[in-house]
């Protein structure tokens, strides 16, 4: 008879299923699971809000954006950080997310040549949003464009005159894609690069300084491997001139020790979350309520509180932003 389990998600990315997800399915492998905001024994919570503040239970902290873990606030972790703390702790970068059978396909002699002659576009850039986000991606956007044009089919700097809603087919027409990350920090590595190399593409990458070691650095464009963007453009007008060299480079296995399992089959991954329910909700925690941390949680606590003004106030500052563009645009 399986045990049965209180369990809740909060605080995640939209759209986000509660229902349908990696970790429901491995949990219910092994345990009888009643997903509820009432009193649940593990609260699996991101980083889109903070209501996970309020409930008292195991807390595992999920991480799909540029932030390390707070672990005076949860229990557990996964996230981009490359660090061991005890028994609490697990690197799964949001790619290893997206990770699923195109990764472990294995393709007919030809294909690669016959994939390189087809692109008949130069590159795409698909963004939408510059909030928050290093300038460097748009720069070097510029820096590209100078070269050839580069088609950007998000909202930002949208020149396609229309909006891509299907990612992977609208970038496998293109020889490159621009695959910046938002930020740059060791170990951050979200979808884009993986997306590019879905669509087979040769992606132009920049975020995490040490993503050779996720992925193979001969089958994509790091700009973390060139001292200027200008060094990084003139590899790319190298591979552009030379369509067996293109090719070649297309042709290269993605990652740097081969693909990853799917989350859902990773024995590492599940073993990690099996191990924090097998010990139940009290033995399990591992954060404390006492001492300095008390005083930390009252602050967590009281800055999600004004969050909501928070958000006000820069809901009101990318408006003034929004309208001095205009302004410039017109002048």
């Amino acid at each position: 008879m399986k045990q049965k389990i209180r369990v809740f998600f909060t605080d995640f990315w939209e759209p986000f299923d509660p229902e349908k997800n990696v970790w429901v399915e491995i949990l219910r492998s092994r345990h009888e699971i009643h997903i509820t905001p009432d009193k649940p024994d593990f609260l699996f919570y991101s980083c889109f809000g903070q209501k996970h503040l309020a409930f008292d239970c195991v807390k595992i902290c999920v991480l799909g954006e540029n932030i390390s873990p707070d672990f005076n606030c949860c229990d557990y972790a996964f996230g981009f950080d490359h660090m061991d703390f005890e028994d609490r702790y697990m690197r799964i970068p949001l790619y290893r997310y997206c990770v699923s059978d195109e990764a472990h396909q294995e393709y007919e002699p030809g294909f690669f040549m016959q994939e390189a002659r087809s692109k008949k576009k130069f590159c795409n850039f698909l963004y939408s949003n510059a909030k928050h986000a290093s300038p460097l991606r748009e720069q070097f956007l510029d820096r590209l464009s100078a070269y050839r044009p580069v088609d950007s089919g998000g909202r930002l700097r949208n020149n396609t005159g229309f909006i891509v809603d299907d990612k992977r087919t609208w970038q496998r027409q293109f020889k490159f894609t621009i695959a910046f990350e938002n930020s740059c920090k060791n170990g951050y590595t979200t979808e884009k690069l993986y997306d590019a190399l879905c669509a087979h593409t040769i992606p132009i990458y920049w975020g995490n300084p040490r993503v050779a070691e996720d992925f193979n650095p001969g089958r994509f464009i790091s700009c973390h491997d060139f001292p200027s963007f200008d060094a990084v453009v003139e590899r790319v007008k190298e591979l552009d001139s030379d369509p067996a060299l293109y090719a070649e480079m297309l042709s290269r296995p993605w990652f740097a020790s081969g693909p990853p399992p799917a989350l859902r089959d990773d024995p590492e991954f599940a073993r990690f979350i099996l191990a924090i329910v097998a010990q139940g909700p009290e033995k399990a925690r591992r954060t404390t309520r006492h001492g300095a941390t008390a005083f930390h949680l009252v602050d967590q606590r009281f800055l999600a509180r004004v969050a909501p003004l928070r958000s006000a106030l820069q809901r009101a500052r990318d408006e003034i932003r929004n309208l001095k563009r205009i302004v410039r645009s017109r002048a």
